[in-house]
């Protein structure tokens, strides 16, 4: 078997080493050969391949065919003698600064390493913009191809993702957005010289930089073109991982269709265009699972955001909340910090397009259980903090999802409940019922509970809504009070009337908490009755 490397993202260490490779060559070739467009900005989640794909082109380019012998480009028309170019290639996570002053000495010396490749004169006296436009003017004269060159501009966003997760970050964020605009629109007034142009990025912030800064690059987010450019397909797992896929069932002891089902359970599932139904698999993580022999959350290290769970914890939302939405299929962040949470989740990797329900609207999902055990890990420790012991309170979760299968919200239930909020520390807030409901969901989402948070009735809004393959239970709180005075207002407002046609059991479900004793003192349950329309 070939091996499979997933710490190296370039091309002709993974050819010339004789590592595993998935075609996509041919791909590439209909983005780039003459005739196409030239400008292209294409946004993935992170770990989705985007710099081998950035690595694939400026080989291309550079018209190194030894390297893409016996690949699907060969059997195209591509101009081997023809298509070659200067290639700049900028890195931008290698721009990625906590403040203006490393950001700019940072691009400069990205610029004065380009300048020293093209042998193009630098000038230690200017700033990195003023170089950059000198790099771009001498590019021309570089080319044996009508004075055109290629630019690759990878993780354009970098340096503004890594300051959204901390104040201090933030803080520097006007001046860094304003340096990488005047950076970026250096290459406004040279598209013209320019063959081809791929800029990548996670998140599409339309008033940060590059959309301003550029000539309207063709936006390849949701274009069918690209849905399955990144990441794997069924048939590409087959083709390329097959007899990986065989040693990982043998090591696990696992059937080949059990071993790739369960494969696709946790690291498939993305799907990026609404007009193609085509889903792929997480390529790293899949190669990770394939080279360590065993299944486990291979994504949550390198793609967690503070920024995304701190917006979902500001509108007291629970990740399942959002996994139903319905959104616009631009998808776009028009801002950093104001960007809308669905937005940011999709952009993320944490939500996928579902399905396409009109021309201007598509529904959402979390795609995979390895982003669902990143994003409700992920939530948790926002929500109760970083030094929560969340091992100790997943494995009650777990507990509790078990239960919830076996009886529903019952007597079993409340008391690992009351556990489950033993283990919190003594500093978190439980000031109010809306902070209560607000951990109580936490806990839900992390026992893989179907729960909706304040579903909009004709009479009000139940605090929460716990579906089983059993029952509806229909909760609600009270703080400092009584468990049967929240049962009585699901009885006045008659809250099971909108569960009338569902089938199942109806459930009222009333919780007390004490803030006195910090914890839940009393959960009552009782089967709704007189519903109407049952």
């Amino acid at each position: 078997m070939k091996p499979i490397n997933t710490s190296i993202f370039d091309f002709p260490t993974l050819i010339m080493g004789g590592y595993v490779y998935v075609d996509k060559t041919v791909r590439l070739y209909e983005l780039a050969k003459p005739g196409a467009d030239i400008l292209y900005y294409l946004p993935r989640p992170r770990r989705f391949g985007k710099s081998l794909m950035i690595s694939t082109l400026k080989a291309l380019f550079q018209g190194r065919r030894e390297l893409f012998r016996g690949l699907a480009i060969e059997k195209t028309d591509w101009d081997w003698e023809k298509e070659v170019y200067p290639v700049l290639h900028l890195d931008m996570s290698n721009a990625a600064s906590a403040n203006l002053r490393q950001l700019e000495g940072k691009l400069a010396k990205m610029i004065r390493h380009q300048c020293e490749i093209f042998d193009i004169p630098y000038d230690g006296t200017v700033d990195a913009a003023t170089n950059f436009i000198g790099l771009l003017d001498g590019l021309p004269s570089r080319s044996k191809r009508d004075g055109k060159y290629v630019v690759l501009i990878d993780e354009y966003d970098s340096p503004i993702a890594g300051l959204l997760d901390s104040d201090q970050g933030r803080a520097e964020l006007p001046a860094i957005r304003k340096a990488l605009h005047d950076f970026y629109i250096v290459a406004k007034s040279h598209c013209g010289d320019m063959r081809f142009m791929m800029v990548t990025g996670v998140s599409k912030f339309a008033k940060t930089s590059i959309f301003s800064a550029f000539n309207n690059p063709k936006d390849l987010t949701l274009d069918p073109r690209t849905a399955d450019l990144l990441g794997y397909t069924h048939e590409e797992m087959e083709t390329y991982f097959h007899e990986h896929i065989q040693s990982f069932a043998d090591t696990n002891a696992l059937s080949y269709d059990a071993a790739f089902g369960e494969l696709l359970r946790w690291y498939d599932g993305y799907r990026f265009s609404p007009m193609k139904s085509v889903k792929v698999v997480n390529p790293v993580s899949l190669g990770n699972a394939l080279s360590n022999g065993y299944i486990r959350n291979y994504w949550e290290a390198t793609a967690g955001s503070t920024l995304i769970f701190e917006a979902l914890k500001a509108k007291n939302a629970a990740p399942v909340d959002f996994a139903r939405k319905f959104s616009t299929v631009s998808l776009d962040s028009p801002d950093a910090l104001s960007a809308p949470v669905v937005a940011l989740l999709y952009q993320g990797g944490y939500l996928t397009i579902d399905r396409r329900i009109d021309g201007e609207t598509v529904a959402l999902r979390i795609p995979n259980e390895e982003v669902r055990s990143s994003l409700y890990r992920g939530y948790v420790s926002q929500i109760f903090g970083r030094d929560f012991e969340l091992d100790d309170f997943a494995l009650t979760a777990k507990e509790t999802a078990r239960e919830l299968v076996a009886d529903g919200l019952g007597a079993t239930f409340a008391a690992l409940l009351k556990t489950a909020f033993a283990k919190i520390p003594h500093e978190w807030l439980d000031k109010d019922e809306k902070e209560i409901k607000r951990y109580f969901l936490a806990f839900m989402v992390f026992a893989r509970a179907e729960v909706n948070s304040e579903e909009q009735h004709a009479l009000g809004r139940p605090d929460a809504v716990v579906k089983t393959e059993k029952a509806v239970y229909i909760v609600e709180f009270k703080y400092g009070k009584s468990a049967e005075a929240a049962l009585a207002q699901c009885r006045e407002r008659r809250y099971a009337d909108a569960y009338a046609a569902d089938g199942r059991k109806i459930v009222y479900v009333g919780v007390n908490y004490n803030p006195a004793a910090r914890t839940f003192d009393e959960v009552r349950t009782e089967v709704a009755t007189g519903v109407l329309g049952a």
